[in-house]
């Protein structure tokens, strides 16, 4: 099922969004142009793919997932169409290999000669916890909460907030990655890997874990630097394998004495 519908109507100064008219006009002696901005919305859901697999590529914006109850894929985009000469996405999705590949892509620049936005896509993902997720963007973030898929997500300079109980891969270049670990369903290593963006990793007080970090920026303990260039830290049967790689981030470790169950 596909469906593409105007929200509503918006108006952005210079580096600001508005959804209504803004609280505090402009004083009498500036002159702020106004740039049209209208909110628009597309939206598909399609079966679980044979490999259990979706791939998103949005390079124009966020990317958001979670976990739904239901045995289907829904996808979801808020897209803005900015100034005089506006731009609107396309949306590819096809099925290949086994897999779901959905794509968001513009007919040119969404910058235009001076550098001002001409458009700007979000999108959302629901999946069942027994599929997995790969995605991507260029600046964006990508959050992906309180799931239990398996993750791919690589983000050149924006962040990933990653929290799952499936193994992950998480990539970014001067981007930064949050990682909340509150165990693993399954076998496996994951990675979080930064040239020199900054990796944050949350771990659960009752996790069993073996985790290994390695940079040569900073690496610190609950706030207090460590002092050396690579650190490992491992509790009860160390069966869930974490890996923190960075060429000159920073590399933050944190306990969380909350417990995963509650």
């Amino acid at each position: 099922m596909i469906k593409n519908a105007i929200c509503y109507v918006v108006f952005m100064f210079p580096g600001l969004v508005f959804a209504a008219s803004p609280s505090q006009p402009p004083a009498e002696d500036k002159k702020v142009a106004k740039v049209a901005v209208s909110i628009h919305s597309f939206e598909w859901d399609g079966a679980i793919p044979s490999n259990k697999t979706v791939v998103v590529n949005n390079p124009y914006g966020d990317i958001r997932a979670r976990n739904n109850g239901e045995k289907k894929i829904y996808f979801h985009a808020t897209y803005q169409k900015i100034g005089d000469k506006p731009l609107e996405p396309t949306f590819k999705i096809d099925q290949l290999d086994g897999k779901w590949f959905i794509s968001v892509a513009y007919p040119e620049s969404i910058r235009d000669k001076k550098g001002a936005l001409r458009g700007r896509t979000d999108v959302s993902v629901l999946l069942p916890g027994d599929v997995s997720i790969d995605a991507m963007t260029k600046d964006g973030m990508i959050k992906i909460d309180k799931t239990s898929s398996d993750v791919i997500a690589k983000s050149h300079s924006g962040k990933i907030k990653l929290s799952t109980t499936g193994l992950f891969k998480a990539y970014v270049n001067s981007g930064t990655i949050d990682l909340k670990l509150r165990g693993f369903k399954q076998l496996g290593e994951s990675v979080a890997i930064s040239d020199q963006g900054t990796i944050k990793a949350e771990i659960f007080s009752d996790m069993d874990i073996s985790l290994s970090a390695a940079t040569k920026g900073e690496i610190s303990r609950d706030g207090k630097p460590t002092k050396n260039k690579r650190y490992e830290y491992q509790k009860g049967n160390k069966l869930a394998k974490v890996q923190l790689q960075s060429k000159t981030g920073d590399i933050k470790v944190f306990k969380n004495n909350a417990s995963r169950r509650k």
